[in-house]
Parts: C-alpha cells; sequence; structure tokens
C-alpha cells in the first residue's frame, strides 16, 4: 500500500508463530492462574487467542483459552467468543481436538444458562439443547478412546478440566455484558417489615425527605411491595399516608404508565382524606409528568402553568414543604422553565418550614442552574454554602462538584480535578451522587489526556454497575476503561470493551458512539484488524455524519478508506476517500481534503490507472489552492503548496515505480530533489537509488546506493539507513552475492 506520505520498504527478515506456540501459550495461561500469576495468565491467554481465533484446526487451544476465562470468572468472555466458533465442533477433523472443543463448547454454554449469560437459543435450537447435543457428542469420543486404551482416562480428564468448582465466582477482567436476571442481593426494602401499618410508614418517609436523604428506596421499594395487601384503609390519618406514600412511590415505579397510575391513586387519597395539600401537591405532580411526556411545545407549556399554580397554590395557603418540593419538582423536568428561578423558590420555601437540609441542597442545585450564565453569582452561593458542610457529606460533596463545574467552565481541569476527588474521598456520600463524581472526574481526565489515571475511576465505574447491574452504567464505565487502553498500549483489551458499549451507547449516548467507534478503530487497527477496524470508522463516520460534526466525520472516513486500503477492499477505500475529501471541502480542513485526494489518487495509481492517478495526484494540490482562496485564509492547518510539491512529485514517483516505470520514477525524484536541501534531499537520493536497485539495475548504481547509505548514517537518519541496507541486501543476494549481502545488512542494518 503507498499512502500520502510515500511508500514503506519492507525489512530484510521476518517470521511467524505457529499452532505449537499457541498450544504452549494456553497452557501457560492456565499454569500461570494456578499460581495466581492473573497478568502473566491474562497476557499469555490474549496471545494465545489470537493465534487460533480464526483457525478451526486449532479447535482444541481455542477450548483451553475458553476455560481459562471460566476459571478467571469471565463466563460473558467466554460464552461471547464461543458462540461464533460453535460451528468449529462439526469442521475439527481430529478426534481429540474435537473431543476437547465439544466438552468445553457443551460446559461454556451450561455455565453461560445458570449465570443468565446464554442465548434462549443457539441456531434456531434452544440453548440448553445444544449444550446437551456437545457434552453428548464429547462423551462418545471419550469412550471410544477408552474403549481403546481400556482406561477412563479420557472420561475422567475431561471432567476434571470442565469441573463448575472451578469457574470463577466473580469476573476478574472488565465484564462486557452482565447476566440478563441480576445476582441476588439484599433487599433495602427488606428493612421495613411487612406488618408496617401504613401511618408509621408514611411518618419515616417523611422524615427522611426532611433530612434530605436522598436514597428512599428502602420506604418506596417496600411499600409497592406490600401496597396491595395493606389497601384499601380506613381511617383519614391512613389515607393521607397513603396519599403520600403512593406519590413518593410514583417516581421508582420504572414504567410510566404505573407512574401516572400512582400520582392519580395519591390524588384520590388525599381528596378521600380531605387533605387539600395532599390534593394540590399531587395534581401539581401529575401536571409535572405531563410536562415530561408532552409532545407538543403547547402541551408542556400548558402542563408547566397548571404545575406552577399547584406550587404557587401550596405557597398561599402557607403549605410550604409541599410547595417547595413541587418547585423543586418543576427545577428539574420542568423543561423550557425558569430552573434556576423555580429552585430559589423551593429553597425560600424550604427555609420557611424550617427544613434546613432540603434548603441548603437547593442552593446548591440554584448555584448551578446559575453557574453557565454568572459563574460568579454561583461561586459566591458556595463560598456562603460552605461553613454548613461540616457533618453534611451529601451537601460537601455536591458544592465540590459545582465547583468542578464551574473550573471546567473556565477551562481550569487541574482544580475541577482537585474538587472531584475531594468529592470522592468524602465518607458517608449517596451512592448516586458518587457515582456522578466518578462521571465528572472521567470526563476530566478524559479531557487533560491523563490516560494513566483514568483507569482507577473507570475501573469504579464498572465494578459499580457489575454491583448494582446497570448495563448503560457499564457502557460508560467501558468507554472510559477502554479510552485508558488504547492510550496506554493495550489494543486488544480496549477492543474488548468498546465493541461490548457500542450496543449500549447507540441507544442510551448517542452522542458518544462517533467517539467510542472512533477509538474501537484505532485499537483494532493497531491489532491489525483491517475489516473490523474499517467498521469501526464507517460507524464513526455515519454517528458524526448524523450529529453534523463534518470535521470528525471526515477524519473517520479517511480512517475507515486507509483500513479498508490495508485489507485489499479497494472499493470500499476509494469510497470512503471521495466521502473524506468531500466533506473536509465542506468544513474547509484544507490540508485533510488534499490527503484525502492523494490517498485517491494512489489508490488509483495502485488499481492499475498509474497516468489517471498521477493526474489526480497532481490536481490534489491545486484543488487545496482553491479551497484555500475560497476561504481567505488557512489559520489552523500548515497547507503550503510549496512545501508539499515535493513530497506530491515524490509518492507519483513511488507509485511509477510500483507501475515498473523505474526512469520516469528516478526523474520525479530528481525534480523532487531539486526543490530541497538538507536531510531530504540525502533521502530522495537514496530513495532514487533503491528504485533503480529494486529493478535489479544494481550494476549502474551500486556506488551510488553504498554511498548515500553512508550519507544517511552520517547524517543519523537511522530508519532511512536501514531501509536503504535492505534494499541493497537484496539486490546483492539476487545478484548471487550473498557474503556482501549479509555485510552490508550487518554494517547498515537496524543493528548498526
Amino acid at each position: 500500500m503507498t499512502d500520502a506520505g510515500g511508500l514503506p520498504l519492507p525489512m530484510w527478515a521476518g517470521g511467524s508463530p505457529d499452532r505449537e506456540d499457541a498450544s504452549a501459550l494456553a497452557v501457560d495461561a492456565d499454569d500461570r492462574l494456578g499460581r495466581g500469576d492473573v497478568d502473566g495468565a491474562v497476557a499469555s491467554l490474549r496471545e494465545a487467542w489470537t493465534l487460533v481465533e480464526d483457525d478451526p484446526g486449532s479447535a482444541g487451544t481455542a477450548a483451553a483459552c475458553l476455560r481459562v476465562l471460566l476459571h478467571l470468572g469471565n463466563v460473558d468472555r467466554a460464552v461471547d467468543l464461543l458462540l461464533p466458533r460453535l460451528g468449529w465442533a462439526g469442521e475439527v477433523a481430529e478426534p481429540w481436538e474435537r473431543m476437547w472443543f465439544c466438552a468445553t463448547a457443551a460446559h461454556v454454554l451450561e455455565q453461560a444458562g445458570s449465570s443468565g449469560l446464554a442465548p434462549a437459543t443457539v441456531g434456531g435450537r434452544a440453548a440448553a439443547e445444544v449444550a446437551a447435543d456437545l457434552a453428548r457428542t464429547a462423551g462418545a469420543l471419550a469412550s471410544s478412546f477408552d474403549a481403546h486404551d481400556g482406561s477412563a482416562g479420557a472420561a475422567r480428564a475431561l471432567a476434571a478440566a470442565h469441573d463448575p468448582a472451578l469457574v470463577g465466582s466473580e469476573p476478574t477482567l472488565p465484564p462486557t455484558r452482565l447476566p440478563s436476571t441480576p445476582p441476588p442481593r439484599p433487599d433495602p426494602a427488606d428493612a421495613v417489615p411487612a406488618t408496617t401499618p401504613v401511618v408509621d410508614r408514611a411518618a419515616a418517609l417523611r422524615e427522611a425527605i426532611a433530612s434530605s436523604q436522598g436514597d428512599l428506596e428502602a420506604h418506596t421499594g417496600a411499600w409497592l411491595r406490600d401496597r396491595d395487601a395493606l389497601l384499601p384503609v380506613a381511617s383519614t390519618d391512613e389515607w393521607v399516608a397513603v396519599s403520600l406514600l403512593d406519590r413518593v412511590s410514583a417516581q421508582a415505579a420504572g414504567d410510566p404508565r404505573r407512574h401516572r397510575e400512582l400520582l392519580t391513586s395519591a390524588l384520590e387519597a388525599a381528596r378521600a382524606a380531605g387533605d387539600l395539600a395532599g390534593e394540590v401537591r399531587s395534581a401539581g405532580e401529575l401536571a409535572v409528568l405531563d410536562v415530561v411526556v408532552a409532545t407538543r411545545p403547547e402541551a408542556a407549556t400548558e402542563a408547566r402553568a397548571r404545575a406552577r399554580a399547584c406550587a404557587e397554590r401550596l405557597e398561599s395557603n402557607g403549605k410550604d414543604a409541599e410547595a417547595a418540593g413541587l418547585w423543586r419538582r418543576l427545577a428539574w423536568f420542568g423543561g423550557a422553565g425558569d430552573a434556576a428561578g423555580d429552585i430559589g423558590r423551593a429553597a425560600a420555601a424550604y427555609g420557611r418550614a424550617g427544613l434546613d437540609e432540603p434548603r441548603l441542597l437547593c442552593l446548591v442545585e440554584g448555584a448551578a442552574a446559575v453557574a453557565p450564565t454568572d459563574p460568579v453569582t454561583a461561586s459566591g452561593i458556595l463560598d456562603d454554602l460552605e461553613p454548613h458542610t461540616d457533618g453534611r457529606p451529601e451537601l460537601a460533596a455536591t458544592v465540590l462538584d459545582v465547583r468542578a463545574r464551574l473550573a471546567r467552565a473556565a477551562g481550569d481541569l487541574d482544580a475541577a480535578q482537585t474538587h472531584l476527588r475531594r468529592a470522592l474521598r468524602i465518607r458517608g456520600v449517596p451512592d448516586r451522587v458518587r457515582l456522578a463524581a466518578l462521571l465528572a472526574l472521567s470526563d476530566v481526565l478524559v479531557e487533560q489526556g491523563a490516560w494513566d489515571e483514568l483507569e482507577g475511576p473507570a475501573a469504579d465505574l464498572v465494578a459499580a454497575a457489575t454491583r448494582d447491574h446497570d448495563p448503560v452504567l457499564l457502557a460508560y464505565g467501558q468507554r472510559f476503561l477502554g479510552l485508558a487502553y488504547v492510550e496506554t498500549g493495550r489494543p486488544a483489551e480496549a477492543a474488548e470493551l468498546l465493541e461490548a458499549a457500542l450496543p449500549v451507547l447507540r441507544e442510551h449516548g448517542p452522542g458518544l458512539v462517533g467517539p467510542v467507534a472512533w477509538a474501537l478503530g484505532n485499537a483494532l487497527a493497531t491489532l491489525g484488524r483491517w475489516e473490523r477496524a474499517t467498521g469501526a470508522f464507517s460507524a464513526a463516520a455515519e454517528a458524526f455524519d448524523a450529529d453534523g460534526r463534518l470535521l470528525e466525520a471526515a477524519h473517520a472516513h479517511w480512517r475507515a478508506a486507509a483500513t479498508a486500503w490495508e485489507s485489499d477492499d479497494a472499493v470500499a477505500a476509494a469510497g470512503h476517500f471521495d466521502v473524506a475529501a468531500t466533506r473536509a471541502h465542506d468544513c474547509g480542513a484544507v490540508a485533510l481534503h488534499v490527503d484525502a485526494l492523494r490517498s485517491r489518487a494512489a489508490l488509483r495509481a495502485e488499481g492499475g490507472d498509474v497516468d489517471g492517478g498521477l493526474r489526480a495526484l497532481d490536481d490534489a494540490v491545486a484543488s487545496g489552492e482553491r479551497l484555500a482562496a475560497r476561504l481567505g485564509s488557512v489559520p489552523d492547518e500548515a497547507f503550503d503548496p510549496e512545501v508539499l510539491e515535493p513530497d506530491v512529485l515524490r509518492q507519483g514517483a513511488h507509485l511509477l515505480a510500483d507501475g515498473g516505470r523505474v526512469d520516469e520514477a528516478v526523474a520525479r525524484l530528481g525534480r523532487a530533489r531539486a526543490l530541497v536541501g538538507g536531510d531530504l534531499e540525502i533521502v530522495l537520493r537514496a530513495e532514487a537509488a533503491m528504485v533503480l536497485a529494486d529493478a535489479d539495475r544494481l550494476d549502474e548504481v551500486e556506488p551510488d546506493l553504498r554511498a548515500v547509505v553512508a550519507e544517511l548514517h552520517a547524517a543519523g537518519l537511522a530508519d532511512p539507513r536501514a531501509e536503504a541496507a535492505g534494499v541493497l541486501a537484496r539486490a546483492l543476494d539476487r545478484a548471487g552475492r550473498t557474503v556482501e549481502a549479509e555485510e552490508a545488512w550487518a554494517r547498515w542494518g537496524p543493528d548498526a
């Protein structure tokens, strides 16, 4: 492949591992894991898998890799790797390999089924049936081996290797996905006995709200669990209690339809009790819900007006606590309303009601609301709140969170990071506040490019998502951890996580699809997985295009083209280069526009149309000049036609050389040399000599090539010197001068 920067020449020697290497690595992974060397085991596992993942003939080694994943507790990864390769069970000719693959495949499916990670069907059949068939096949083969040997060795070996007790109870590697059913964990609602009277439940809930203990899950969960058994009630106090319990629990119902049902029930219970404040508050909450679900602006406006009228009515009746709660809900969910004004009214009402904890939290939320437009006022509010944070962990953490937002908006990322790390060190902070700080810190670290520091908070997010069985949070954690791995030289691990995150982010974080797919493409390209990298960059380009981010789309199309070219898909490469050139033109990215045109020209020449490719190559700079003239200036890009001219001549020379037009290539390199000096002139002189030597014209160029290799060495240009030495050595070897070839390589090669 020839790109815009010229043609890299091959090294003098090379080699590749074989199936025996993969098998040894798989054994090493299992051995290291048994000795507690998890990092070493994972490294050997990854290396082994890259050698066998596309080779049915290595099915036994692939099975060994899957068993190591099970021992690591990563059933998720084992089943994900197995499913695309289940067909190997019928392709493996060697009986011993087939026995082990079938046995391990059955074991993986069984473990996945018991942990909620198996698909319901595999190839149109129930996964359990497929597992049973595989187990029968493995058992029959083991019986055949044992009958032949007069022993039970094969059966015992299979049983020992597939002992369920060897499967790790928790994933060691970050999970790629979560089980379909959450693992058993304590239910906060268990703290409330089912026999607790409704009046006592309401009193406890009211106390939690007043003290701003934001995690009301125990109270609302217990009410939703026991509600049907406790209704209907008889007394007025009980109906008042039911109204409160239904109204607050509605927010935890999860289902919008159920949310409305509970709010309606709260309204009816308040009416039954003659509780005017409860009735008005419930009506206000229904109005807020109408704002959230409105599909027309006028409907949202009307619903918002109803909610505000309810809040004002509660204030006029002296029901400040209820009014404050409704104003706060309006600030959060009122859409186009005055969030800062609403949260301010909530704080004032809480103050009149003597509820200091929620008042202080509302003041913090007010600071957050005004921060984008008035950071000075927001900072002043936070300063006033600082003395009140002692002994109030949620308040203290929230103040620091808003300070971090202010610092970030001002471009002071170091201060933002400091505030967030302080917030995370506070004990007793509710999980939702801690997770928000972790997400914000991860974003800041990405902006800073602090990749080594990103791994810690990203891993914490993955752990929290696993604990809480939250697939969306898991995808965000995978995104951050994957980015950290991409940038710290761990592309295989990055690709696993980013690939797993993408489907979830398409639904729950569409704005992140482009950046995540871009990072995935980088990871896959580093691994040489060209076709998959092209798919990732194409997905990134599509997402950037949809978001109107033309510059990012242009870059993504260029990378998709480059990786498609690497995989010999010239049609896809040409299409992406064309789109990249167009997108770059549309957003005024002159250098990228020219680069895409040059690459497209090189692709055309490589396809056989050398003259057409050369014309397109020479026209690329002219197209850039026209675009720059239309723009008037190109402040952000290094586009200088005079600087580009020798590079374009050089690139065209290599296209000519690839097409067998050696003399024209040398002449074009001569034209490029005439425009430059210094080190580049030496390199171009070397390339002209290499073109002739590669064409077996060593007799006319050998003195010049030897001389220029020495000049490259004297100039400290190690890489070009090694390339030239390789060309010289190969040319000498082809001429039957093997000893001289070895001497040249030893003297001028990469170790010289």
